[in-house]
Order: C-alpha cells, then sequence, then structure tokens
C-alpha cells in the first residue's frame, strides 16, 4: 500500500487559524526563563572588565593614530590623548599579564582578530607619541 499523495497528506493534518498581528505572543519555554549567569564573582568580573580596557586602549589607539595621519587633529592634542594612552596600556597591559590572563599582548590581539597595526607600533614598538621622536 502506498502513502497518500502530498496534498492529502497536508489536507488531513488539523490547521491553526492564522496568527493576527494583535494576537499575545506565546510565552517562552520554561527553559528559556532561566537566568544565566555570565560572571559568578568579583575576579571574573575584574578579569573581563581588563580585557575589554585593553581592547578599547589598542582600538583608540589605532583610531588616533590614523586621525593624526589625515591631519585631522592638533598636535597639542594628538600628544595629550597619546600619552595617556600610552599611560593606560601599560598600565593595564601589566595587570593582565601578572594575572595570567593573557600570554601576550600580541597573542590577545590575534586571538580576537584585532588589526592595529598602527597601535602595535605605537604601544608596543615605540611607546611615545609621534610627536615626541
Amino acid at each position: 500500500m502506498q502513502p497518500p499523495p502530498y496534498d492529502a497528506a497536508i489536507q488531513s493534518q488539523p490547521s491553526k487559524p492564522p496568527r493576527s498581528k494583535f494576537d499575545a505572543p506565546s510565552p517562552p519555554p520554561p527553559s528559556l526563563k532561566q537566568e544565566i549567569k555570565l560572571i559568578n564573582n568579583a575576579a571574573e568580573r575584574r578579569k573581563y572588565e581588563d580585557l575589554a580596557d585593553l581592547y578599547s586602549i589598542i582600538k583608540a589607539t589605532e583610531h588616533l593614530e590614523a586621525a593624526f595621519a589625515r591631519d585631522a587633529v592638533t598636535q597639542e592634542d594628538y600628544t595629550a590623548a597619546c600619552s595617556k594612552l600610552i599611560s593606560q596600556f601599560k598600565s593595564t597591559e601589566a595587570a593582565v599579564l601578572t594575572a595570567k590572563t593573557v600570554a601576550d599582548t600580541r597573542a590577545f590581539m590575534s586571538e580576537y582578530h584585532m588589526d592595529c597595526p598602527r597601535a602595535v607600533e605605537r604601544l608596543l614598538r615605540l611607546g611615545v607619541p609621534a610627536t615626541v621622536i
């Protein structure tokens, strides 16, 4: 015996009335109501804050260097901002290296796919603003 044709199988299924845009959404399944903790303690919170700080300092330096190269920022503003970023970078890098959160900054940048050659040059290689050299 052969199964009924496709059209017959569809017609034999009970149909649901189409939902109106005014119908209340159905509640999520009970398993989706569970709270998910991303951070379990203060040490974990500090770790992720330090990683976020390191990431943002590197990205900010990359943008500052690009703006300086385009002459979109004055030398005085560049020097002040760059000096501050270098100082922040050194203290944040020391914190994550001491805590062994990352092996080294280049590995961190590779892991998070950070393509920031200007920041690498300024923060890791030279360590001083371009106006000081």
